[in-house]
């Protein structure tokens, strides 16, 4: 489950699955003129996996990629699918960011 869903570039805004790779959501940003604002110098991590780990980028004084999430979709090990962030559950996405696994 990878790839660019969405973007909306006025908005600065890009939906994405869990498991697209850092370099791979470079290339598609940039296809669509969009980029991250802090490029982690290890690219190969799935965006999920950077967020949770608080992967950050080479910018000094930028925040890490978690920051830059702002809703998420989770699944629970049953299959229920919880939305979370812009007004929905905020808790829960300050919970996700950077959970380190401890959601599972």
């Amino acid at each position: 489950m990878s790839g660019l869903l969405s973007y909306d570039a006025a908005a600065g805004e890009a939906i994405l699955q869990a498991g697209t790779r850092i370099g791979q959501l470079a290339r598609l940003l940039d296809a669509q003129g969009m980029a991250l604002r802090n490029q982690p110098d290890v690219d190969v991590q799935s965006f999920a996996g950077a967020i949770s780990t608080a992967t950050h980028g080479t910018g000094a004084g930028l925040p890490a990629l978690h920051a830059d999430a702002r809703a998420l979709r989770l699944l629970t090990p049953s299959g229920e699918t919880l939305d979370c962030g812009q007004g929905r559950d905020d808790d829960l996405l300050q919970a996700a960011r950077v959970s380190l696994g401890s959601l599972a």
